[in-house]
């Protein structure tokens, strides 16, 4: 009955969800390159001034190039009459929230800067449209704090300390974590600190296999979405939240 909601609100939730895989590859082979051109510069300039300001035409070529290349792409990632990964996921939470059980409590948390995550509280059955309202609220920012995030659930779940308080926590994101973080490690560490809370890894892109750790550490599911149309099932096994047939 306790139902944790992590929701990644990074930039890359604002893309398609049909984009295509090599146009995110693309993506993120551009951002590594900005990434080193950065760091070589900064230890350039740090170490080696006249060398820095001879190489400082070449390196300023070369992050136009790469602004140009970001430019490009991200024109290609917003096509006319597709829906963006954030809307999909806010949908199929909304058909969560709503038809979940009475006695079920929502907690809500995003994450879309490196450091502890926006906690968002718990909210009642009477309080589910507001629920809502907060997760359409959610503004996307730059980075992806998954280990973070994760590390942040043993200060806010109540339950996961018995079999009769099990915590389901229903993560929701299309990418690796962008803050240096190990969140293999985080959900092992989680896992041992709170036994009976259960992960369930909901990867709405297709770049986020090597996330599947983080369900595998804590005995919950890890659900690769290949189906807009799937989503909204997906979310409600996950959070523990489906019937069986006979039951119905």
């Amino acid at each position: 009955s306790e139902v944790i909601l992590a929701v990644d609100a990074s930039l890359s939730m604002g893309w398609d969800f049909n984009m295509d895989p090599a146009l995110e590859q693309s993506w993120d082979e551009n951002e590594e390159r900005a990434r080193l051109l950065y760091e070589y510069a900064n230890r350039l300039q740090s170490t080696n001034w006249l060398r820095y300001a001879a190489e400082l035409p070449r390196l300023q070529r070369e992050d136009q190039e790469i602004i140009r290349r970001r430019e490009q792409i991200e024109r290609d990632m917003n096509r006319p009459n597709e829906v963006d990964r954030i809307e999909l996921a806010r949908m199929a939470l909304g058909e969560l929230i709503q038809s979940s059980r009475d006695d079920v409590v929502f907690g809500l948390t995003s994450f879309n800067a490196c450091g502890a995550p926006a906690w968002h509280g718990y909210y009642t059955t009477a309080q589910r449209d507001q629920l809502v309202q907060r997760i359409g609220s959610i503004q996307l920012d730059f980075s992806t704090a998954l280990a973070d995030t994760i590390q942040s659930l043993q200060r806010t779940v109540r339950g996961g300390q018995s079999e009769e308080a099990p915590v389901n926590v229903v993560l929701v994101s299309d990418g690796k974590d962008s803050c240096a973080g190990d969140p293999c490690a985080a959900a092992a560490a989680l896992k041992r600190a709170v036994p009976h809370l259960y992960i369930n890894m909901i990867a709405i892109s297709r770049d986020t296999e090597e996330m599947r750790c983080v369900a595998d550490a804590t005995g919950g599911a890890f659900v690769q979405v290949e189906e807009a149309e799937a989503l909204a099932k997906q979310l409600v096994r996950a959070a523990g939240q489906a019937v069986p047939e006979h039951c119905q």
